[in-house]
């Protein structure tokens, strides 16, 4: 088993170059089978591609995170204004685009836009279709296979992971898969950890695990869903409905303190626990680390990856709470 120091960061950056948009998770769980086999959990694999993770003897905590990240969007900054209030899109030249409406299941960056002039402008051809386009110059072909390498920059100074920003890093949801790794590295526990597949597209893994494997649920005292944005958010709900007990989420908030963090209940959306919530008592959604989900201009704060592992690992091991 691998005691680096490093082991956190390493690992997440190495999910992060990781390219597993939502349906091509197969890399990621090429990735993760050796990892979890080290670390002493047996492993199966469903016909959603979701993987089951089960350690030592029941009854386990749950840590779940999803492999799939969004493709995010090739769009020029410098064309569009997105207003995340009037939900609306402009181009800058073209002032006769006045609606837009999003594609069924589609992730939160693919949009239709209505415009009266050129009629239905989607995101991929936007930049051909629209002759108000304000973009950047058309790149010769060498530069354009040139600018869509990705790649990642880690700054010792701020301990902050950015990226070239030809995708969105996927930080949404590697960190919280790294986070889980973390944490089962580092404790012996009876564990059980579910990492499932298009999550982004709308927690289809998520929910084939809760339609065809509710037993493998039975035995697990709570869950923790590594799958919200910031540094200290505590989902109190997802989609309108209680996500634990007050006792549970006052526990959480609790180690939250101890551990360094100014903890946040928040109302959450979309995530693997709003589905999984149903078969476990306690199941809460908590803080990646991550911001602007879905862009290019993605970021991790990895200072705050390491205190919500430290502080997940602290409620795991000490929390005092009635399930």
């Amino acid at each position: 088993m691998s005691n680096s120091k490093e082991f956190l960061k390493d690992t997440l950056m190495d999910l992060l170059n990781i390219e597993s948009f939502s349906g091509n998770e197969q890399p990621v769980i090429e990735y993760l089978f050796p990892i979890l086999l080290e670390f002493g959990f047996k492993v199966e694999i469903d016909a959603a591609f979701n993987i089951y993770a089960v350690r030592g003897d029941g009854p386990y905590v749950l840590l779940n995170a999803h492999m799939d990240s969004v493709e995010g969007s090739k769009w020029s900054k410098k064309s569009y204004t997105y207003n995340d209030v009037c939900e609306c899109f402009t181009c800058k030249k073209c002032s006769k685009i006045k609606s837009y409406k999003p594609y069924p299941n589609s992730s939160f960056t693919r949009y239709n836009v209505q415009c009266e002039t050129y009629g239905l402008v989607t995101a991929t051809n936007y930049d051909e279709d629209c002759p108000y386009y304000d973009g950047p110059e058309k790149k010769s072909s060498e530069e354009e296979e040139e600018q869509e390498v990705f790649e990642l920059k880690y700054e010792e100074k701020t301990k902050k992971i950015t990226s070239n920003k030809t995708r969105p890093m996927g930080g949404d949801d590697k960190c919280g898969i790294a986070i889980a790794l973390d944490i089962a590295r580092t404790t012996e526990i009876p564990m059980k950890i579910l990492f499932t597949t298009e999550e982004e597209t709308g927690c289809n893994g998520a929910t084939f695990a809760a339609k065809n494997h509710a037993d493998w649920f039975e035995d697990i005292l709570y869950g923790l869903t590594i799958d919200r944005r910031g540094g200290n958010h505590i989902c109190v709900t997802t989609g309108s409905e209680r996500n634990g007990s007050n006792y549970f989420i006052a526990e959480l908030a609790k180690w939250a303190i101890i551990s360094g963090i100014n903890p946040s209940l928040e109302k959450g959306s979309m995530s693997d626990n709003f589905t999984l919530k149903y078969l476990v008592q306690n199941f809460v959604n908590v803080s990646a680390g991550y911001y602007e989900a879905h862009r290019n201009s993605e970021y991790i704060k990895f200072d705050e990856v390491k205190r919500i592992k430290t502080w997940l690992k602290n409620f795991i091991l000490k929390g005092d709470f009635e399930c």
